[in-house]
């Protein structure tokens, strides 16, 4: 009975953790890309593409370039719920292998 409060204590804590730092991390990717297209000159607010480099340092197009297109197509909320998904069976598969290896064995040395 103890270890189903453990596992089920273990879950609810690696959930709230695990989403709150994706949720931080997708966002800062986002948010970081816009600091940096501002720093290098890009304009937001233009209605083509000759307006909005046309403050951009030629050295600098390049990576304007990719920075503009990893912002186009799926946003930064998306992108974490997709990751959410994906990443959630770790914990159960880390929580059965940490319950395997450990407790198992504790058990069988204590026998």
């Amino acid at each position: 009975m103890k270890w189903r409060k453990n596992f089920i204590g273990y879950i609810i804590l690696g959930i709230l953790i695990t989403f709150i730092l994706i949720v931080i991390m997708g966002w800062w990717g986002d948010f970081s890309n816009h600091i940096l297209l501002t720093h290098y000159g890009y304009n937001f607010e233009a209605m083509n593409s000759a307006e909005r480099f046309e403050n951009v340092d030629v050295e600098n197009l390049d990576k304007v370039n990719v920075l503009e297109k990893n912002m186009l197509g799926v946003g930064w909320p998306l992108k974490v719920i997709m990751f959410y998904i994906f990443f959630s069976p770790v914990l159960l598969i880390l929580y059965s292998l940490v319950y395997y290896f450990i407790v198992k064995k504790k058990k069988e040395l204590v026998s």
